[in-house]
């Protein structure tokens, strides 16, 4: 099939490598301008692991990664509130930190190596469908025929949604947060976050070559102000909050190397019809509190290229991509949700809450079992253990 693949981010690049290597016809499309490396700091999880495995990916992006052994949580007087090990999952695999774009550049990389044909400042605004073919209408008039099928990967703010008879479910979160990559190797091997009740959190993840992310959590309605003051005066904050970071904090140059990431839950019902498939972000975006869009992103280019490949069909593709999606999908949307307002909200309240059992229940040997497998991404679902990647 000649097939249109709208975004060339992770889901998207990944999908377009394994159909490609089906033989068919791919095309990207992306919105922006130039392709290049953008993001900060993010957990490639033994789920993404398994998934690059498969494509042949997975040496070069973990080269210069930092291994990621354990989660550790602690309230700013120092407490401990979680030490989670990846060891604990049972499942002989830990996390790398990795920044982004050195996953994206790999992707891409292969994307040009199989000669995948990427067309830039492409805005999709709409797809019709006439004669078992669809054709791409563009904001700036243009209109691209002659496609098969349709997938759209094009992240968390895709404005398709709503098109050709989906639903969607959309909600922008109060908090986010600033994002900094830079060169520093304070912690190591350890994804480390400093919290406050609920409105403070700060988190240090290694990525590697003596690179790390520092995370600054923020409400959206504080973003103007705090990113227009002088960077010293934000570096101080920082170290007020977390004098024993001083080190990591002294290696922001000025506000370039910074970023504001909003946090958005979206979902479209259904993922698929007979010519089209949303897939990643543009299918379910949560906030990033426990780490797997990235991965979650990869999996779904892997597993609808397979059923694909297995069955022949769009349509049959379909049905088992969203049977096999379902319950661990469902799963981490949930406890996503769950979470994230008792790490970044208003509301003293669920500080407290949070800081008085989440040390008691990562203790609790059962408990702390399922805690570290869902931090793995592997999880099934709500009762399910490991996912089971030969069936």
């Amino acid at each position: 099939m000649k097939i249109a693949v709208v975004g060339c981010g992770i889901a998207g690049s990944c999908v377009s490598i394994l159909l490609n290597r089906q033989g068919h016809e791919v095309h990207l499309l992306e919105q922006a301008p130039a392709l290049r490396p953008i993001g900060a700091g993010v957990m490639l999880q033994p789920l993404g692991q398994c998934v690059l495995e498969r494509m042949g990916l997975l040496g070069q992006v973990i080269a210069n990664a930092e291994p990621i052994y354990e989660l550790h949580a602690i309230q700013r007087s120092g407490r401990t509130m979680i030490k989670m090990p990846f060891a604990a999952a049972g499942v002989g695999m830990h996390a790398y930190g990795v920044h982004r774009g050195d996953i994206f550049e790999v992707l891409l990389k292969d994307v040009r190596e199989c000669q995948i044909p990427i067309e830039l400042n492409v805005t999709v605004t709409q797809t019709t469908v006439s004669n078992n073919q669809v054709a791409i209408e563009c904001s700036d008039g243009r209109r691209i025929d002659g496609f098969d099928r349709v997938i759209f990967a094009n992240g968390s703010k895709c404005g398709l949604r709503s098109k050709s008879g989906f639903r969607k479910r959309e909600k922008e979160y109060e908090y986010a947060a600033i994002w900094c990559s830079l060169e520093s190797t304070q912690v190591r091997n350890q994804l480390l976050q400093i919290v406050e009740g609920s409105t403070r959190l700060m988190g240090i993840l290694p990525m590697g070559n003596g690179r790390a992310s520092l995370f600054w959590g923020l409400a959206c309605r504080d973003r103007e102000r705090c990113m227009q003051q002088p960077i010293a005066k934000w570096k101080e904050e920082l170290r007020r909050f977390y004098p024993a970071a001083s080190e990591t904090i002294e290696s922001i140059q000025d506000w370039s190397c910074a970023t504001y990431g909003t946090y958005r839950r979206a979902s479209v019902t259904p993922v698929y019809d007979s010519h089209h498939v949303f897939l990643g972000d543009a299918a379910h975006a949560n906030s990033p509190h426990l780490g797997q869009g990235l991965n979650f992103a990869m999996l779904d280019a892997y597993r609808f290229a397979k059923a694909l490949q297995d069955l022949g069909d769009w349509q049959k593709a379909g049905q088992r991509f969203v049977k096999e999606q379902r319950d661990n999908s469902r799963y981490y949307r949930f406890v996503t949700a769950l979470l994230t307002p008792f790490f970044q909200s208003d509301g003293r309240w669920r500080g407290i809450v949070r800081d008085c059992t989440l040390p008691l229940l990562h203790r609790t040997p059962i408990i702390r079992g399922q805690m570290a497998l869902t931090m793995t991404g592997l999880k099934s679902g709500f009762l399910g253990g490991p996912l089971k990647w030969d069936e």
